[in-house]
């Protein structure tokens, strides 16, 4: 569901747009970052407020994401270099597993895809650069890394100053220069690199076989927990852990989660015309009240007034 309020600034000189768009709805704000591919669940309740700003240079991109909400995010860079991050939180975040705080940069190869946890009203700063910006021996596929305080407040005041309209004053040439040059400061000043643990990698992956589970099976059947158990050759005691080490929550509102994230999808699909009883009854919700004090309760809003919102953005285009 986009925003009504999304606007692109252009300057004089050359310099590049930068695009802003305050957004109402998790999986509109994946699909519309540029340049990757994204797939996001909504797992915290309440109502999600977004903003996402973005800068497109010709071998970099920029951008400054803000979710209300927690999220488990699917990550997928479409340009073939790096994507180098910073979360910024009351809470960690954590790139395949491994926790990362306000000073940690997050670090991860393109074309692999990777999972990001994100908590309550984090900010995630993003840089996406072609392998030719760095140094032909430089490749490390993923880690999370700290890095000295004063070198990230440098470096997110800088990324604000370009991702502020007001300050657009550099050609892109130039504000690609300024930023390659920065991260190869915080790449070679970053320390103690972390690793997923093997263990905590058997625990990732079988979240990531019960979410394939869930969104290829029959929607209308119930899942339940001893399906899950089977799938993953686990006891429903190590798939508690799994779930509560990873995501910190349980394997049950983990399920509903992903299939209430599947109705808000159909709901906000203009093209999708079945009535909101039909699509709930599709994806195995029989009781009506039920499924709406769940939907209310995970979104913040009725299933109605995301479809009439989504249809309204649809008619002012």
């Amino acid at each position: 569901m986009q925003s009504l309020e999304t606007n692109s600034n252009s300057t004089l000189n050359g310099a590049p747009k930068v695009s802003i768009a305050n957004t109402f709805d998790a999986s509109w704000q994946a699909e519309h970052l540029t340049n990757w591919q994204q797939s996001y669940d909504q797992i915290s309740r309440g109502a999600f407020r977004g903003q996402l700003k973005q800068v497109n240079l010709p071998q970099l991109d920029i951008s400054r994401e803000f979710s209300s909400q927690a999220l488990r995010q699917e990550c997928y860079v479409e340009r073939g270099g790096f994507w180098l991050g910073f979360s910024q939180g009351v809470q960690d975040s954590r790139l395949n597993g491994v926790r990362a705080n306000n000073q940690s940069l997050l670090w991860h190869s393109g074309q692999q895809d990777f999972e990001l946890i994100t908590e309550q009203n984090t900010v995630i700063y993003s840089v996406l650069l072609e392998r030719s910006l760095l140094p032909d021996n430089f490749y490390e596929p993923a880690k999370v890394a700290s890095v000295p305080a004063s070198q990230v407040n440098a470096f997110l005041y800088l990324l604000n100053r370009l991702l502020n309209p007001a300050h657009q004053y550099w050609r892109a040439s130039c504000q690609q220069r300024v930023i390659t040059d920065a991260v190869q400061s915080l790449i070679s000043g970053s320390q103690t690199c972390s690793v997923t643990k093997p263990s905590f990698k058997r625990r990732q992956q079988i979240i990531q076989e019960i979410r394939a589970y869930i969104m290829s099976t029959d929607t209308h059947l119930p899942i339940t927990m001893a399906d899950l158990c089977m799938l993953t050759h686990v006891s429903r005691r190590t798939l508690q852990a799994c779930f509560q080490d990873v995501l910190g929550i349980s394997a049950k509102t983990f399920v509903k989660a992903v299939r209430l994230n599947q109705i808000r999808r159909c709901l906000s699909d203009f093209h999708d015309q079945r009535p909101i009883y039909q699509i709930a009854n599709d994806f195995g919700y029989f009781h009506l009240g039920q499924f709406s004090q769940d939907y209310k309760s995970m979104f913040g809003e009725t299933a109605g007034q995301t479809r009439l919102n989504a249809q309204r953005l649809q008619e002012i285009g």
